[in-house]
C-alpha cells in the first residue's frame, strides 16, 4: 500500500489540532457561518473533500444530514471508520478521483475544511472547479475553507522569531513545505479573488468570511494554551468582525460559500 500525505499524522491530528484550544475556536467560527447562511438547515446530501479524521462529517451526520466523506490518506479514513458513526460513508480517494464519484452528482452541499484544497496547485484547482461545475446540480451549495496568500499573524510571528526568509512564503506560486505533526506537506496558497475568478462563471458567490484573522494559527497553541484568557479576548474580536470580508485576505483561513447557477 502506497503511503499518502497525512498517513503519518493521522493518529495524532485530533490531539494536535481538532482538540486544541485554537482548533476548537476556529472550527466554531466555521460552524457559526454555516448556520448563519442556512447550510445546516433541513436534511442535506453532503459530499466532503479531504475530511481528515472525520470530525466535520460526524458533526453533519449528528445534525441529520447524509454524508459521504473522502480523503487521500487511507490512514485518515481508518481513523474515521474507527472514531466516527458507522452510517457515514468514508472513502479513501484523492480529490482528483473523488470528483468522479457518483455520490458527488447526488450531493446538494459540497464541503472542504481547513486547507483541504491547499493540496492542489493553481492548475489542479482550476480543473477541480471545472469538474465540480459539470457534476453539481443547479442550486447546489459549496463551502470551502482555504488558506490565503497572506496571513497577518504569520507575518508578525516570523518577524518576532527573526525568520526573515519565511516572511511572505505564502505569496508564491510554488509549493511551500509545511510541517504537520512531523510530516512535510507540499502546500499551495490561493487568494479569495483567485478562487472567485475560477467559480464565477458557473457559481454565484454568497459569502466570503475571514476564519482566524484575530485568532492565531494552530502552531501557536503552546503559547495560547498557557494564556487561554488572551485567546478568549481574541475570539470575541473574531466574532465581532466576522462579517468583514476584506479581512479574508489576511486571515489564517477564509471561508467562501457559493451556489451553482
Amino acid at each position: 500500500m502506497k503511503e499518502q500525505l497525512f498517513d503519518t499524522s493521522a493518529k495524532h491530528y485530533d490531539d494536535q489540532f481538532t482538540n486544541s484550544l485554537i482548533g476548537q475556536r476556529q472550527r466554531q467560527r466555521v460552524y457559526a457561518i454555516l448556520r448563519e447562511k442556512g447550510l445546516l438547515d433541513g436534511s442535506r446530501l453532503i459530499f466532503e473533500f479531504n475530511c481528515g479524521t472525520g470530525f466535520d462529517a460526524d458533526f453533519f451526520f449528528k445534525m441529520g444530514h447524509s454524508v459521504t466523506a473522502t480523503d487521500a490518506s487511507e490512514k485518515m479514513i481508518e481513523q474515521c471508520k474507527t472514531a466516527r458513526n458507522s452510517s457515514i460513508q468514508f472513502y479513501p480517494l484523492r480529490i482528483q478521483d473523488a470528483t468522479h464519484d457518483q455520490a458527488l452528482e447526488n450531493a446538494n452541499f459540497v464541503f472542504s475544511n481547513f486547507g483541504g484544497l491547499n493540496c492542489l496547485n493553481k492548475d489542479e484547482l482550476k480543473e477541480f472547479i471545472e469538474l465540480l461545475s459539470r457534476k453539481l446540480k443547479t442550486d447546489s451549495q459549496l463551502a470551502f475553507v482555504i488558506m490565503p496568500k497572506h496571513c497577518l499573524w504569520e507575518t508578525v510571528y516570523f518577524v518576532v522569531k527573526g525568520k526573515w526568509g519565511e516572511i511572505g512564503r505564502r505569496n508564491k506560486n510554488l509549493a511551500q513545505t509545511v510541517n504537520v505533526n512531523g510530516e512535510e506537506v507540499p502546500t499551495f496558497y490561493h487568494s479569495p479573488s483567485e478562487l472567485n475568478r475560477l467559480l464565477r462563471q458557473d457559481f454565484t458567490l454568497s459569502a466570503l468570511r475571514p476564519i482566524a484573522f484575530f485568532l492565531p494559527p494552530s502552531y501557536m497553541e503552546p503559547f495560547f494554551s498557557k494564556h487561554p484568557w488572551l485567546l478568549g479576548i481574541l475570539n470575541k474580536f473574531e466574532i465581532l468582525f466576522s462579517t468583514w470580508s476584506k479581512l479574508a485576505n489576511w486571515s489564517d483561513h477564509y471561508m467562501l460559500i457559493a451556489q451553482r447557477k
